[in-house]
């Protein structure tokens, strides 16, 4: 893995489609583990649903996890030009909200983590997601 990979996750609310890709490197158990905490992002932003994205950071004993959960009508909206997609395209084909989680991954370095590379790295990856 390199020092930074990403992590994009998008479903309906009812879950006829979601996608999940993660970094090459991670096994069926770091999987496991990130679907099951990317649920209950999932869970929280639509219980909460404050019409504003809700930024997470978690780890395991491998990976530090910076993301946040948004619906694709909120990264419509927080654009800065014109990207050219409609509402419409916000949506499933039954007008339901699309929702993601767009996360970094950092690997922790077999449990040696140089704290000042991984804290440059986790403030670079803060500052990508704006």
């Amino acid at each position: 893995m390199t020092s930074c990979e990403a992590i994009v996750y998008s479903k309906t609310l009812t879950e006829d489609f979601h996608l999940i890709t993660v970094p090459r490197s991670f096994s069926s158990e770091d999987i496991k583990w990130i679907r099951s905490r990317i649920d209950e992002c999932m869970v929280n932003f639509v219980d909460k649903r404050s019409r504003k994205p809700i930024f997470e950071i978690f780890e395991n004993e491998k990976y530090y996890i910076v993301g946040v959960t948004v619906t694709a009508q909120d990264l419509k909206d927080c654009s800065l030009e014109d990207i050219g997609i409609s509402d419409e395209q916000t949506k499933d084909v039954q007008g339901r909200p699309i929702y993601g989680f767009f996360a970094y991954v950092l690997e922790k370095n077999r449990g040696k983590i140089n704290n000042r590379s991984t804290h440059n790295s986790l403030r670079a990856c803060l500052r990508s997601l704006g």
